[in-house]
């Protein structure tokens, strides 16, 4: 299990902060994933953290990881004297050892009649790109266009910044970055820190604090050196025995909307059980009636790794798909998606067969309008969203029965809404990439595959434990946020609490969708203003919850709901964390939290009402 670090968010204020009783105010819409001061918001910096194999829509519109450190042990740059564990001194012919040579002291290189370089391995993922970064405070190279960071992996796919890139990008200390994108075999990269890389060298250069990043970081592209931001909005170093690290928040846009901010993407741990999600020409896929045409455009992650789904122009009609037999459990939710784009034809399906319960049953969607077309009853759920570009994601949630083990998911083309059959001449095709198959419910964040199953872990909710500016006796909290798809699930907006659920005050969405303000008192009444609205989905609500003794009221989208006027309040005291999106459990929000914000009074009902408009 990827270990996980706090990142420090210091979140951009927006107007009207003048009311000195808005004690905390973050916008998560204003905020970027590289540093900003901690005097641009109101209240202290949140503590936030992910985990490895997260994805969301970035601000080119394409899905791509949140970038977080990958190279163990990159502390060396404090160090004196001693070679880092996992990092090696390569030793040429005639050349000294590492510690003989004496050259390496503080992340300085010193170069007189050889390559003077420390070296790692970091394991990929074959095609996927990378940045690589590190902090370069000086150089004295007189030998020329000499290697100051490389990365090349087994097929020779190279990133790298020379020292006249350094100079040409200014020569000054700082981070500087490249990005490269991995051959199709390749799952290794050695990544080289030092000086003639290429072949021998002499002068000096200072470098520290290496990094590998999943995906571009903003303002890199691949072969194009550039000097960045601090990468990961501050430093992660990795110490001996560490494991990489993950700590990017998602700062999600929308594809769909000219690459509008979302907000923060918190998601719950889910599961991708579909193994080869985006290469259906591998035997992991079975094909009826189809050929596949691998990487034959642009999928949502940028890259050309989309397949064309055709038929196999046998001639006649039929139905065309790439199938999967898949191993489930008895009696459990599953929701199954599928990226689709219009080709030849306009319409896709997904097909549930083989399975007890649900009996055979199919879902039609319009890739040209982007609508949901005949549904049978066999799924609980079903949707469609615009990804940009032509692309859809398609998804359907169903329930196995009480001796399902195994059946089978169908992704087809179609001649029509309920219309399956068409014709094999070469005429009938879609697009599709990315397959998902996830226990549970709402549809999360896309998770790729190859040979295995992978696991993204769950989004810790940002958070503080400095309460000062809490007054749990007259309080008002409020939170903006969206859900990507409606489900049967609670979902934390806004908490505070004593660190567990004894004292609380929170705003959360109940399985209902329905938006409730809730408090909890150890020793009284506790209070709640239950089923304010009912929430769509992507759509952006505002809501709200004012609460003093005998008065607990919630208000979304400029209505209040009915007060509680035998709540007891949570004492001050007990008040240690505020969390944003999430609860003292496992609890998240599943969605895009754009604002929240906190007075330490009880705020009237007219200004309730206009705040949540």
């Amino acid at each position: 299990m990827p270990q996980l670090i706090g990142h420090s968010l210091a979140l951009t204020r927006i107007g009207g902060l003048s009311d000195p009783s808005n004690t905390y105010h973050y916008d998560f819409l204003l905020n970027s994933s590289t540093a900003i001061t901690a005097a641009t918001k109101r209240g202290p910096n949140l503590t936030k953290t992910i985990a490895s194999n997260a994805m969301s829509h970035d601000s080119s519109g394409n899905l791509a990881y949140a970038p977080h450190q990958m190279l163990e042990n990159a502390n060396w740059g404090a160090r004196t004297g001693d070679l880092p564990s996992g990092w090696t001194w390569p030793v040429e012919t005639g050349a000294v050892s590492w510690t003989d040579i004496g050259t390496y002291s503080q992340g300085v290189f010193t170069g007189t009649t050889q390559r003077q370089i420390l070296r790692n391995t970091v394991v990929v993922l074959a095609s996927e790109t990378y940045t690589l970064v590190g902090y370069i405070t000086e150089s004295a190279i007189t030998a020329g266009n000499e290697i100051i960071l490389d990365a090349v992996s087994t097929s020779g796919t190279d990133g790298d910044i020379t020292h006249a890139d350094w100079v040409a990008l200014g020569g000054v200390a700082g981070w500087y970055a490249v990005g490269f994108t991995m051959g199709a075999a390749d799952t290794l990269v050695s990544i080289n820190v030092g000086l003639g890389i290429s072949g021998n060298a002499t002068g000096s250069v200072t470098i520290s604090r290496p990094g590998i990043v999943k995906g571009l970081l903003p303002g890199v592209g691949v072969n194009v050196p550039a000097k960045v931001d601090e990468p990961l909005g501050r430093w992660i170093g990795t110490d001996d025995g560490d494991e990489p690290l993950y700590d990017q928040p998602r700062f999600a846009h929308d594809p769909a909307d000219s690459n509008a901010k979302l907000g923060l993407l918190m998601e719950e741990a889910r599961t991708n059980l579909q193994i080869q999600s985006e290469t259906f020409n591998n035997i992991a896929w079975n094909k009826t009636r189809s050929v596949i045409n691998a990487d034959a455009t642009t999928a949502p992650d940028g890259n050309t790794s989309a397949d064309r789904l055709i038929d196999d122009e046998v001639t006649g009609i039929n139905t065309v798909h790439v199938n999967d037999n898949v191993i489930v459990a008895t009696s459990t939710v599953y929701t199954v998606s599928i990226f689709m784009k219009a080709d030849q034809l306009s319409f896709g399906y997904i097909q549930l067969v083989n399975f007890t319960t649900p009996v055979t049953s199919e879902v039609y969607f319009n890739l040209s309008t982007g609508a949901v077309g005949t549904t049978d009853a066999g799924f609980d759920s079903v949707g469609i969203i615009d990804v940009g570009n032509g692309w859809y994601r398609c998804w359907g949630s169903f329930t196995t029965d009480g001796a399902d083990t195994t059946g089978a998911i169908q992704y087809g083309v179609a001649d029509g809404d309920n219309d399956a059959v068409v014709d094999r001449d070469g005429t009938s095709s879609i697009f599709i990439w990315g397959v998902q198959i996830e226990l549970g419910t709402p549809l999360t964040s896309y998770i790729p595959t190859t040979t295995a199953s992978v696991t993204r872990a769950t989004d810790v909710p940002p958070t503080t434990t400095d309460v000062s500016g809490v007054n749990a006796s007259n309080i008002s909290i409020f939170a903006q946020a969206v859900i990507p798809t409606v489900s049967a699930q609670e979902r934390s907006l806004f908490t505070i609490d004593d660190g567990g659920t004894t004292d609380v005050i929170r705003l959360y969405m109940d399985a209902a969708e329905n938006v409730n303000f809730e408090t909890v008192n150890s020793g009284d009444t506790d209070g709640a203003s239950d089923g304010a609205a009912t929430i769509a989905a992507n759509t952006v609500f505002k809501a709200m919850g004012t609460a003093e003794d005998d008065s607990v009221i919630g208000y979304v989208d400029g209505t209040g709901s009915t007060e509680d006027t035998s709540a007891g309040i949570p004492v001050t005291d007990a008040a240690t964390t505020i969390r944003i999106g999430g609860n003292s459990g496992s609890t998240v929000l599943n969605g895009y939290m754009q604002t929240a914000k906190m007075w330490n009074v009880t705020k009237p009902a007219a200004f309730a009402e206009a705040e949540t408009t």
